[in-house]
């Protein structure tokens, strides 16, 4: 399965964006300062560890508050986030760095998700610059 989702630079996940949802625009400036709020107010997440292995395989998304941007996103509870263009997600302080990084140098991030034994990738683009 494939989503594509028109949202704000970094995927959803690091500040300093803008975020295109369905019938909302939210800026930069709001998601800078609102960040740490939608990290904990938004969305709850736990690293996801691999049954059989035991190591960190993802982050598990736990909740999301219906309406957030979070949510507009596509983010839904049961979901595990295990790469973004290709790069494994092993936390999320990992992958805000792997997205600020990579920022000026992509504007399409290909998302792989994992629920309930099913592999699907979601795609977020940046808005042009």
């Amino acid at each position: 399965e494939h989503d594509n989702v028109r949202i704000g630079e970094h995927a959803q996940i690091g500040p300093g964006t803008v975020v295109t949802t369905t019938g909302h625009d939210y800026r930069a400036t709001e998601l800078d300062r609102d960040y740490s709020q939608i990290l904990s107010r938004d969305i709850s997440y736990s690293t996801f560890k691999n049954p059989r292995t035991g190591a960190s395989d993802g982050l598990k998304i736990n909740s999301v508050r219906p309406g957030s941007i979070p949510a507009q996103a596509g983010l839904t509870e049961g979901e595990v986030l295990k790469s973004i263009n290709g790069h494994k997600v092993t936390s999320v302080n990992d992958a805000i760095a792997f997205v600020k990084a990579s920022a000026d140098t992509t504007d399409t991030w290909n998302a792989v998700f994992e629920k309930q034994g099913r592999e699907f990738t979601r795609t977020y683009r940046s808005p042009p610059r």
